[in-house]
């Protein structure tokens, strides 16, 4: 596939999720589809950037407009509302001295404290989150394919994110 077409595979895969809602008004007001049940929500959630340099983030094979610094999942063990508390917490209290807490945490959310929290935010209030609840327990398979996508387009993933994830076979 060409950059358009994979782009515009990307936007199709953006259509699934929430709109934008930064994660102050995230926190202040829960959307009750997570909240009520937090231990049984399974779902893919990306993180973007509120406001940046020329409203794009600058990547190895070109601009990405979306600002997406992480895209991530979690199964109903965890749950959504669960996985996106932790992001914050990690994001905005990470102790590197204190090793118990450096095996606890969200990695993507650690890295933004450690690296990025100086350029967007000690308080992460300029990030935004958008989130898609996996009814059909998809979520691995979902979070594998927009970043297996933002790979071929822009030849890197997510700032925040580490590992690119496997994809199945029949799924490609």
């Amino acid at each position: 596939m060409i950059t358009g077409e994979l782009k515009n595979k990307l936007n199709e895969l953006l259509e699934k999720f929430t709109s934008e809602q930064g994660f102050d008004e995230l926190f202040k007001n829960p959307p009750s589809d997570i909240v009520n049940n937090a231990d049984k929500t399974a779902g893919v959630y990306i993180i973007t950037v509120k406001h940046c340099k020329k409203d794009k983030i600058d990547r190895l094979l070109g601009s990405d407009m979306n600002r997406i610094l992480y895209i991530g999942q979690t199964g109903i063990k965890t749950g959504l509302w669960k996985r996106l508390r932790l992001f914050y917490k990690s994001a905005t209290t990470y102790v590197e001295s204190e090793p118990d807490k450096s095996q606890n945490g969200h990695c993507g959310g650690k890295k933004y404290f450690r690296i990025l929290k100086d350029h967007f935010g000690s308080e992460v209030q300029g990030l935004n989150v958008r989130y898609h609840i996996c009814i059909e327990r998809d979520e691995k398979k979902l979070e594998a394919e927009l970043i297996s996508t933002y790979l071929k387009i822009y030849g890197e993933v997510p700032p925040l994110n580490g590992v690119i994830p496997k994809l199945r076979e029949n799924s490609q």
